[in-house]
């Protein structure tokens, strides 16, 4: 183990800081932990996304945990895609935007955090007024969770990506 806890850490999950790590340990992760992905994968599937290695890796140690951040930051992984703020026919318009591979992971009290199969974060705001990238789960957990805005980049697509309802 390291100084900053990170024993058995995933790949995709390291380095954390050590912030984001005590909000895993304070939701009960902690390493090897598994859950069953069958339900959850049925669902996005079911909703037009591909669960990818990253996303599937991703729920399957997260799934069902809820990270509390600063209040009323909140980021609840696996309830998806009952409680998105993406209906079914705007998820080719979030692919448009991100990237054809984005996957949601996690559900916040205002915005979806998706995952693309190449590790980039994104993260969409329930009126789909704020879309922001981050690089790595550690930007992603400290943006959504602490708010940390320096760790994200936000972006601006063209009224042509956005669905006909947002125009």
């Amino acid at each position: 183990m390291n100084p900053e806890g990170e024993a058995s850490l995933p790949q995709w999950m390291s380095p954390l800081d050590k912030h984001v790590v005590a909000r895993l340990h304070a939701a009960g992760w902690f390493p090897g932990r598994t859950v069953p992905m069958d339900a959850i994968k049925a669902k996005l599937e079911g909703a037009g996304y591909r669960v990818h290695a990253l996303a599937e890796a991703l729920l399957g140690t997260l799934g069902g945990l809820t990270l509390q951040g600063f209040e009323p930051r909140i980021l609840k992984f696996g309830e998806l895609p009952d409680a998105l703020w993406v209906a079914a026919e705007e998820v080719p318009y979030v692919k448009k935007i991100f990237s054809d591979t984005v996957c949601p992971v996690a559900l916040g009290a205002a915005a979806t955090l998706f995952v693309s199969e190449d590790g980039t974060w994104w993260a969409l705001d329930e009126l789909w007024l704020g879309f922001f990238e981050m690089s790595g789960f550690d930007a992603a957990m400290r943006f959504i969770l602490f708010g940390h805005r320096e760790v994200a980049r936000e972006i601006h697509p063209r009224m042509d990506l956005l669905p006909p309802s947002l125009r």
